[in-house]
């Protein structure tokens, strides 16, 4: 059984006499690697087999980097995405174009701050979707386009969090598959209960904040900055219960505070009577050299947040702002 666990489908109306039957093939990995689908009439299987073939990059486990549809085949280029590195959140937010590998046509994509594909480039012209889109997927009244290769391709096919819908109406993400309706995945986290306590929501519950980019617990959408500021935390913390612990040395157990106290001055007697003057300031220019690289380094991280957090501001408000330029169609978040 693959790890996505879906191999069959069939939606149709009330009586299952129409509609139409998608079956997927996996390989050893769980990778998602052929889907089929053909419409069922009277209860009968007709019309041609739609058949669409995936190829990934072999170093990021579930990242697509080629569609083919029915043999026509379409690769994807992608750049850094929301982790700020090639694949770290398996290219949500860093598709940059498509091209078709039989004409060489490139379309250009446009991804918001959330990763959402909003617009494609054709002829030089910004062209948003259509289709509006949430933090759950897309929103009541707005539909996702389905690849079939002749009125929809894969560059206008590809919307909600740089992923596709499928036939179906749910996006396969890796290792499960997930149901914008509900905003829920059909199966539990394959990782249990370590990923959290609610084993069937999409990023942990907040998708506002975070991604769910394999299907397997929930991640940050700016992952780094937020372990940076946990990391400030933590320090700040371990030094207030370093002093807490001196405190609490120094009134029940002064005389371990003046032991400690003698046993520095021996030191600092013994490296006086060892050192020459010009090693002593050598290793108290190196000293302070230390120090001021801590601080610089502490700067560097602060100042790295605020740029990351007044870039991600940014590029939200100029996406608004397009929004209400276009009007009522467009999309950017």
């Amino acid at each position: 059984m693959p790890l996505a666990g879906l191999v069959q489908v069939q939606g149709g109306d009330e009586t299952w006499a129409n509609g139409y039957l998608w079956q997927a093939v996996y390989d050893g990995l769980g990778r998602r690697l052929r889907t089929l689908k053909r419409d069922i009439a009277d209860s009968e299987l007709t019309g041609p087999v739609l058949t669409l073939d995936s190829y990934y990059d072999p170093q990021v486990e579930f990242m697509e980097v080629g569609v083919s549809v029915n043999g026509a085949r379409t690769w994807k280029v992608y750049g850094p995405d929301l982790s700020g590195k090639y694949g770290g959140l398996q290219g949500i937010g860093g598709l940059e174009a498509t091209i078709d590998e039989a004409t060489g046509t490139v379309t250009p994509l446009v991804n918001d701050a959330f990763g959402n594909v909003v617009g494609t480039i054709s002829n030089g012209s910004l062209v948003w979707n259509p289709a509006r889109v949430g933090s759950y997927g897309v929103l009541p009244g707005s539909s996702a386009p389905v690849l079939d290769g002749t009125s929809v391709t894969l560059a206008q096919a590809t919307l909600w969090r740089s992923f596709r819908i499928d036939p179906t109406g749910l996006y396969y993400m890796g290792a499960r598959y997930y149901d914008p309706n509900s905003g829920r995945f059909l199966s539990p986290d394959p990782l249990g209960h370590a990923a959290g306590m609610d084993l069937y929501s999409y990023a942990n519950g907040d998708p506002c904040n975070g991604l769910d980019p394999t299907g397997r617990f929930g991640k940050d959408v700016v992952p780094d900055i937020g372990q940076n500021f946990k990391n400030i935390g933590i320090g700040f913390q371990n030094a207030k219960d370093q002093f807490s612990d001196f405190a609490i040395t120094l009134a029940t157990d002064p005389k371990q505070i003046g032991r400690g106290l003698l046993n520095t001055g021996k030191a600092v007697v013994d490296y006086y009577s060892d050192v020459s003057g010009p090693q002593y300031l050598g290793d108290l220019r190196t000293g302070i050299g230390q120090v001021t690289e801590n601080f610089n380094t502490q700067e560097k991280a602060f100042r790295g947040a605020g740029r990351c957090v007044a870039a991600t501001g940014v590029r939200v408000w100029k996406n608004t702002t397009r929004l209400c330029a276009a009007g009522s169609g467009s999309s950017p978040i």
